[in-house]
């Protein structure tokens, strides 16, 4: 049977850079991916900030949140947006190109495989993208925003003997437009 050893070192050779420097600095690599991801980009941060009108968090509750969905990935944001037009929609994706970083747009994020994520933006569309925009019972037709919820779009249709024939488990939480 063998076991782990540890090797010994003397107070000099355990010597450290001091905790203010970059880990880089330290090791002369770059840092791992997953420190990567949880780095805060400040400049692209405050272009949105000044950018858009509807809200935008960085903090890292929030972007935890949206780092995952119903499937078994996990993917850190840089930034979550809650836009609230399509102004706010042409302003992210913008400045998004400008500093080189990939838009996820997401709304109830119920997938199973991960399509939600991403290491760039989360542009939320259930929070001011829900509405029915056009809706024509007789010929039973009907346009909604991406963000307008499955059971919410059913629950309007079904005043008229209709509805959106699928039917998810994640009905009352699944947005259209994903």
């Amino acid at each position: 049977m063998s076991a782990p050893i540890a090797k010994a070192t003397t107070k000099a050779q355990s010597q450290t850079a001091p905790a203010s420097a970059p880990a880089s600095s330290q090791t002369g690599l770059s840092a791992p991916p997953a420190a990567r991801a949880h780095a805060r980009d400040l400049s692209f941060e405050a272009d949105l900030r000044n950018g858009l009108e509807g809200e935008l968090r960085t903090d890292a509750f929030t972007r935890g949140r949206y780092a995952t969905d119903a499937s078994i990935y996990q993917i850190m944001p840089k930034a979550v947006a809650y836009p609230k037009h399509a102004r706010d929609l042409a302003a992210a994706l913008q400045i998004a190109g400008q500093h080189g970083v990939p838009v996820v747009v997401r709304g109830g994020g119920t997938s199973q495989n991960g399509q939600p994520l991403g290491r760039g933006l989360i542009l939320d569309l259930s929070r001011h993208f829900n509405a029915i925009t056009q809706y024509d019972p007789e010929a039973r037709r009907v346009t909604v925003q991406p963000g307008m919820v499955l059971n919410t779009l059913n629950d309007r249709l079904r005043k008229d003997g209709l509805f959106f024939p699928v039917e998810p488990s994640t009905a009352s939480r699944c947005t259209i437009g994903g």
